[in-house]
């Protein structure tokens, strides 16, 4: 309700009319449902049994699971070699977080509830590139569905910390190192590609100025 109150406060301020095609507002409801209520329902029942930081850093893998739905779903944006090295790289940092070798604990089943969280996300993020970008968004067109979600880096950052500063919490070394290694391959699946960046061998130079007359 308090985010509803302030997004009609922000359209009478700026003057923006409620969109009046039904279209978007099924669009609108799909992405509601997967980039709030389940993901939140999810992380919310998540940490009875996991701690806040952990969350955080499972929050991290959005970009990853971004990256694997547009795969699917969004022909546009595919990856190069060095992108799904990055992506394998990314799935490695997953396993470190996770820590496989300490046994199946009980947590596990929390633990996956974050990753199915962070498909949502994806799942999202991907719809609002293919579906709602069209009807007038273009910011998230220009940034592409992967870039625009690596806004949640920032989540894992405040997790990590107001967990130690305020409930007390410890880390185990996998978890950032975890981190850190999703992060890698997320910088590798988001590399400009080379014949991206350099001239195409075969292009015209400039003109030769012609010669003055004698």
């Amino acid at each position: 309700m308090a985010g509803a109150a302030a997004l009609a406060v922000i359209a009478v301020a700026t003057r923006q009319p409620l969109p009046r095609n039904p279209v978007v507002w099924a669009h609108s409801a799909v992405v509601a449902v997967l980039l709030c209520v389940v993901p939140f329902l999810l992380f919310g029942w998540a940490e009875q049994h996991v701690d806040s930081a952990l969350a955080g850093i499972y929050n991290a893998t959005t970009p990853l699971m971004t990256t694997l739905v547009a795969l699917a779903a969004l022909p546009g944006e595919r990856l190069t070699r060095a992108g799904l090295t990055g992506l394998a790289v990314g799935f490695a940092g997953v396993i470190v977080v996770l820590a496989p070798w300490q046994g199946l604990s009980g947590a596990i089943a929390a633990q996956v509830a974050c990753l199915l969280a962070t498909l949502c996300y994806g799942l999202s993020f991907v719809h609002l590139r293919r579906f709602v970008s069209p009807l007038g968004l273009p910011a998230v067109a220009a940034w592409g569905a992967t870039r625009a979600s690596t806004v949640t880096y920032l989540t894992p950052i405040v997790g990590v910390a107001l967990g130690i500063v305020v409930l007390g919490e410890e880390l185990s070394w996998h978890e950032p190192a975890g981190a850190v290694v999703v992060l890698l391959g997320m910088a590798l699946v988001q590399a400009p590609s080379r014949r991206a960046t350099a001239p195409a061998s075969g292009a015209p130079g400039p003109s030769p100025r012609p010669a003055p007359a004698s």
